[in-house]
């Protein structure tokens, strides 16, 4: 039921960039597709035709070819994992049970079904419910596959994105829980970082907000509270057109007469697993995110392992992390040559959207010397903020759609495209010309912006339009 307590031997990681690891060492694999085929057959643990796989990962190729690429994969696969891993019946592929593959998602859904084993009503929240919740969330260190997608197989892009959906709201489901349960206990501090990821998940989720305003408030933090509601009356007007429910209100209302006044008796944690109180680096905050990596026709050299690409692809990585840590972006690598670079988490700017358009522009720049070209996606919303849950020394986790949306522009953007969302756009118009243009993100339809150019004379971009 619970998650292992020691290192598995083989092990795959799907909350996040995907990573297969051997005995906590990443294993590498170099083609995005083969890593994809490894995640498709751990998830759905299915056997698969090879005319089936064939088709959903190379959807543009003929059965001869699809099928060679097929073969080429499953034995980069069969090389990474060892044997006794891939099972092959027929014309069926498939990962063998009980082959010793630890999976986070199946660790994560098995200490959910956990609490359902309790002797209580399903709506309590006992002690032991709270100790498995916490366990089940910090294996949550991102979403599903984040940062990864194969922009020439739609197919698969789908069923990653629906994965990621049902995940994120069984995270959701868990986070409101413990939320619930700690403010029963009266362990106020605790519930405060949990309420802040719940919140992030869905910033228009107001049951959320609520439950984040009275843990301000208990926590002693009134004003945080009432800026709080501001916050939550802001994104339901601009978002719904709607006021906030009378239960937000009188909640409000409650804060502002001292009516939920600090409450002295937090606890420090529950059952065998200390539950940490929120960090300087737990909360809510608007930052700009981009990701930035080797365009479609790069990407699929790198995949085929071309020797000349990658001897290209390194020294210009190096020059990336360089031009980002000089714009002050904390900076991830989340897969191959993909760049995760976050403005306003590390150190705040008032022109962090700005500093995210230059930086893109001038890591292309640079990556024409060598002949390459990048492609970059660019998001400004609000996002989560706090220690990796599993390993705090190895940086911050950042949890958002914002970061999700900007994966999927990134692998929108055309060879040497700049894509910007709405958000980026308006803090940076007046600083750069951008062309509109309508995508289609999973079946919706919505305006993004092209990066153009500089503008000569820049106009104001921030304070209050008119002033």
């Amino acid at each position: 039921m619970a998650a292992s307590k020691h290192l598995p031997d083989l092990s795959l990681h799907l909350f996040g960039p995907p990573q297969l690891q051997r005995n906590g060492i990443a294993v590498d694999i170099r083609s995005h597709k083969t890593l994809a085929l490894l995640a498709y057959l751990a998830v759905t643990g299915k056997r698969h035709s090879r005319d089936a796989l064939a088709v959903l990962f190379w959807p543009t190729y003929d059965q001869k070819h699809a099928r060679a690429n097929l073969r080429r994969c499953l034995s980069e696969l069969k090389q990474a994992l060892g044997e006794g891993h891939i099972g092959s019946e027929g014309d069926n592929i498939s990962l063998l049970a009980g082959s010793g593959l630890w999976l986070d998602l199946n660790s994560f859904r098995d200490l959910l079904s956990g609490c359902e084993s309790h002797e209580h009503p399903p709506g309590v929240i006992c002690p032991s419910c709270i100790t498995i919740l916490s366990e089940a969330v910090a294996l949550y260190q991102n979403d599903f596959l984040f940062g990864f997608s194969l922009r020439d197989s739609p197919d698969f892009d789908e069923w990653q994105f629906f994965q990621a959906e049902h995940w994120r709201a069984e995270l959701s489901s868990a986070l409101e829980r413990l939320v619930r349960g700690l403010n029963e206990q009266r362990s106020y501090s605790q519930a405060l970082g949990f309420a802040r990821r719940w919140l992030a998940i869905d910033p228009l989720h107001e049951p959320a907000h609520r439950a984040l305003m009275e843990l301000f408030a208990r926590n002693g933090h009134a004003s945080a509270a009432i800026r709080q509601y501001s916050e939550c009356v802001r994104v339901l007007a601009e978002e719904f057109q709607v006021e906030p429910e009378e239960e937000t209100v009188r909640l409000i209302e409650a804060i502002k007469k001292k009516q939920l006044a600090p409450d002295q008796q937090i606890k420090t944690g529950v059952g065998d697993i200390p539950i940490k109180a929120a960090s300087p680096q737990d909360e809510i905050r608007i930052a700009t995110i981009l990701i930035i990596g080797l365009s479609q026709a790069a990407d699929a050299a790198w995949d085929d392992r071309l020797g000349d690409t990658a001897e290209l692809v390194q020294p210009l990585l190096k020059t990336a992390k360089d031009i980002l840590a000089r714009y002050e972006a904390y900076v991830e690598q989340i897969y191959g040559d993909d760049f995760l670079a976050i403005f306003g988490v590390s150190r705040s700017h008032e022109d962090d959207a700005e500093r995210a358009v230059l930086a893109a522009r001038e890591i292309q720049q640079q990556a024409q010397r060598p002949a390459l070209k990048l492609s970059a996606g660019i998001n400004t919303g609000a996002v989560y903020v706090g220690p990796s849950a599993t390993a705090p020394e190895m940086g911050l986790a950042v949890l958002g759609p914002v970061v999700n949306r900007c994966a999927r522009l990134r692998y929108l953007a055309k060879e040497g495209q700049i894509l910007v969302d709405k958000a980026t756009y308006r803090q940076t118009r007046g600083a750069f010309r951008f062309k509109p243009m309508t995508l289609e993100i999973m079946g919706t339809e919505e305006t993004f912006f092209e990066l153009l150019a500089s503008r000569r004379q820049p106009d104001k971009t921030r304070g209050i339009e008119g002033l």
